[in-house]
């Protein structure tokens, strides 16, 4: 009876602790991002991210998890909803970030002599400027002339910030490009801040109502976008966060990475 005991136990304690071979220091990261869609960087939107071509950022940070054995579980949800998990702890990271001074009151970037390393960004974006065609409104890449009304940008994006630091009044009241559109065409806003391949997609599939919008051909912003850390994370694990910052650095330069996005590229080029 004693050995049938003893044997008994020996079977519990080995269902219930993992075996000395098992991964049992494997960290979990919860990383955030938007539902909506950023080709080639996030191919959909949605609550989901659907692994087959999931998108280049999310290529790079499943190939970072791999390289470094963590797990990063992801969740999609609006942008401001984001950064308020992240500010409070209920995120552990959340991309892609530019970086703003309010932000990092609460969160991390990778810095290099006090400024954000580019080379560790998640990826580069830019935003251009729409005006309607028969408006005077212009852009030289300094100022931006002859605006009556407000300038369209979407609620949460930091080119909010530079927009009202160089004078000109903002409306962030959508978080959508198709409502900013109606908005210019209605002349509510004069002119709309906005990603160029959201926008020029949003343009396409209905161009004969947004036939009268164009794009100027200069960039208003060009900005880094990071895998931006919560301090709450970063307080106990920041050799890890350092880790997987460095290694977004490295498989970016790879030419591994590169084929990848020579792949989106081709998926891009063949819709």
């Amino acid at each position: 009876m004693k050995l049938f005991l003893t044997s008994l136990l020996l079977i519990v304690a080995m269902l219930i602790v993992p075996p000395c071979w098992a991964d049992t220091n494997k960290q979990d990261v919860k990383i955030l991002l938007n539902t909506k869609r950023y080709p080639p960087y996030v191919m959909d939107e949605g609550t989901t991210v659907n692994w087959e071509f999931p998108g280049t950022s999310l290529e790079l940070l499943r190939m970072v998890a791999d390289k470094l054995g963590l797990e990063f579980e992801y969740y999609r949800t609006v942008w401001n909803r984001g950064l308020h998990m992240i500010e409070h702890g209920d995120g552990d990271a959340i991309f892609p970030s530019s970086y703003r001074e309010e932000r990092a009151e609460y969160a991390l970037y990778p810095m290099k002599d006090n400024s954000p390393d580019p080379s560790k960004a998640i990826r580069t974006y830019a935003y251009w400027l729409y005006v309607r065609k028969d408006s005077n409104v212009t852009w030289d890449g300094q100022r931006i002339e002859h605006l009556k009304n407000p300038v369209a940008a979407g609620m949460g994006n930091s080119i909010i910030v530079d927009l009202e630091k160089m004078g000109y009044t903002v409306n962030d009241s959508s978080p959508d490009y198709t409502p900013m559109m109606e908005m210019l065409l209605a002349h509510r806003v004069d002119a709309i801040a906005g990603f160029g391949d959201r926008v020029d997609r949003e343009i396409a599939k209905n161009s004969k109502r947004y036939i009268s919008i164009k794009r100027i051909d200069i960039p208003l912003r060009q900005k880094n976008g990071y895998l931006m850390f919560s301090k709450h994370f970063a307080k106990k694990h920041s050799e890890t966060m350092e880790k997987i910052w460095e290694m977004i650095r490295v498989i970016k330069a790879s030419s591994e990475f590169e084929k990848i996005k020579q792949k989106y590229l081709s998926l891009q080029e063949s819709q």
